[in-house]
């Protein structure tokens, strides 16, 4: 059986074959970057000088996402989503409401029905192509057609309408609170690029609207360009220089996503200087090593990010309310929380409920949960199930090296109450692929949910709502027409205060279905080169409450 030193010896084997393999990549990059540029007519000098000017960012990834920006609703491809695209608005740093981007200004009617943008006139895409409200319309359309990615948030959205070339009317169904919010995922896309590449499909003309070319290629006109795109190696961009957010003298040049690198790997390249910024949380060990390296410092992540056990409550014993109680009350939750200390940074705090902190409807009154053994086995007796009578499957993402520790909790925890738990970590593809269906969801799932908008909305509606199954968000598989019309009605109350009562009650009524475990909220503790600089490192509260939000590359610099 190989040794602690012999393992460590093979990772830093596999460290230097793989950096020597990026670096032939590197190599190769350079040379056709070279070729084209000197085809163009660029003098050697030229590019000397170029290549010294270089700001690369190198930030590992834990999966190839699918590029198409309507199609995802995971955190890599909601990182591409907002790098390679623009949107109406943007969602703002902390707390406020969404600002202004290809939209400079809207107008909304008295009935709170239609919505008329103006449009920026001088922004195109990365083909040249200038953007225009037809390419917003065809967006719309585009999302609603395929109904993949967040194409649930514009179930309300009866149509939207180009009146000119840079102006674009939306109509709603009924008003809708959570509308303006919203847009921060309609990715606007080139029409001209999806329809000259679509392929057979099942939309008519529009064949498959461009998805199979989409899924690796951009057609979008964000602040990068996509440059590279491969399954298992990286995906590169190239700062897009024609962006009307013109970028400074320090914003990264090019960036390189780096995929399935070990966690030994990581904390070598960040020694070596070969990696600037981890996203993919990695091991306490390894941060704090990585963090006595010179010139790396750890920093956190934070956004509106929960830490969920999900209770699949179709499947027996999960779907007796008393035994869901019982699990509930009997996970110990002062262990978890003193998990939360990592290399001497805290990755979270305790939840308060199913609402993030700083969010319309968190109560800050509520206490925080904690075990309560007696009043779990109180539940258990009054379960039509024995706490023994089914073995409990419980999947986490096997990629989230710390999550392996609280489903260990999680399976002591309930065999204080004689419930076995059977433990299943699961590569995330197969992990999504699995929770499409009630039936082949396991009784307990751990995932990280955060708000993919700003609005409360974007969490609750995907998360509860009967219509939204066979998600990751949606993993209790919760069918309740009351829940359901609580819902629908939260979108249509426009007053704030009005919905911030209306959410805080609806919190506190799912909370007592003890369909899902809140267990914290998460703040990811990353680790980055001291030349790196982002809005949420230099100030967390400068953080962009949506997942991904804070992985805006524009944003960043390279301080050299």
């Amino acid at each position: 059986m190989p040794q602690p030193e012999d393992n460590q010896d093979m990772a830093d084997q596999r460290h230097d074959l793989l950096s020597r393999s990026l670096d032939r990549r590197e190599a190769i990059y350079q040379f056709a970057v070279a070729g084209l540029a000197l085809g163009a007519g660029m003098k050697p000098d030229s590019l000397l000088a170029q290549a010294a000017e270089e700001r690369l960012l190198r930030v590992t990834e834990s999966t190839l996402a699918d590029a198409d920006p309507h199609r995802p609703t995971d955190v890599p491809g909601s990182i591409l989503m907002f790098n390679l695209y623009d949107f109406l608005v943007t969602a703002p740093r902390g707390a406020g409401p969404v600002t202004p981007s290809l939209a400079t200004a809207w107008a909304v009617s008295d009935d709170a029905r239609t919505y008329t943008f103006t449009l920026r006139n001088d922004v195109v895409f990365h083909d040249g192509t200038l953007l225009t409200a037809d390419d917003v319309v065809f967006s719309l359309g585009r999302i609603k057609a395929i109904k993949r990615g967040f194409s649930s948030l514009f179930a309300n959205v009866n149509a939207a309408e180009a009146l000119d070339a840079a102006t674009v009317k939306f109509t709603l169904a009924v008003p809708s609170a959570p509308f303006l919010a919203s847009l921060v995922r309609l990715a606007i896309v080139n029409k001209k690029l999806a329809v000259a590449n679509k392929a057979a499909g099942d939309f008519g003309e529009l064949g498959d609207y461009g998805q199979a070319y989409m899924t690796r290629n951009d057609a979008g006109s964000g602040p990068y360009i996509l440059t590279r795109h491969e399954a298992q190696q990286e995906t590169a961009m190239t700062l897009n220089e024609r962006h009307f957010r013109r970028p400074s003298n320090k914003t990264p040049t090019r960036v390189s996503l780096r995929f399935g690198l070990e966690a030994a790997t990581v904390r070598n390249l960040l020694a070596r200087h070969e990696l600037e910024l981890t996203r993919v949380s990695l091991p306490p060990e390894v941060l704090l090593s990585a963090s006595r390296a010179p010139g790396v410092k750890l920093a956190q992540d934070r956004g509106s990010t929960q830490f969920h056990f999900k209770l699949n409550t179709t499947r027996a014993p999960m779907d007796d309310i008393e035994f869901r109680r019982a699990v509930v009350l009997g996970y110990d939750y002062e262990a978890h929380h003193s998990l939360l200390n990592l290399a001497g940074v805290a990755s979270g705090f305790p939840a308060r409920g199913p609402i993030p902190q700083g969010v319309l409807g968190y109560d800050p009154d509520k206490p925080v949960p904690k075990r309560d053994l007696a009043a779990a086995k109180a539940a258990l007796a009054k379960s039509k199930y024995k706490s023994d009578e089914y073995p409990i499957s419980l999947m986490f993402v096997r990629e989230f090296a710390q999550v392996e520790k609280y489903a260990l909790l999680f399976q002591k925890s309930m065999a204080d109450l004689g419930i076995n738990v059977e433990i299943a970590p699961t590569p995330w593809a197969q992990y999504q692929q699995l929770v499409t269906k009630p039936e082949t969801t396991p009784h307990v799932n751990c995932i990280y949910v955060a708000l993919t908008t700003p609005d409360v909305d974007s969490l609750f509606y995907p998360s509860y709502h009967s219509s939204a199954g066979g998600t990751y968000f949606s993993m209790q598989w919760l069918k309740d027409n009351d829940i359901d019309a609580a819902l629908d009605k939260g979108r249509t109350i426009l007053d704030a205060k009005a919905r911030e009562t209306h959410y805080r009650a609806l919190a506190e009524t799912i909370s007592n279905l003890y369909c899902a475990i809140y267990a914290y909220e998460q703040v990811n503790v990353i680790a980055h080169q001291d030349y790196v600089w982002a809005p949420f490192i230099e100030n967390m509260q400068n953080a962009v409450p949506i997942f991904g939000g804070n992985f805006q590359f524009a944003a960043m610099e390279i301080r050299k």
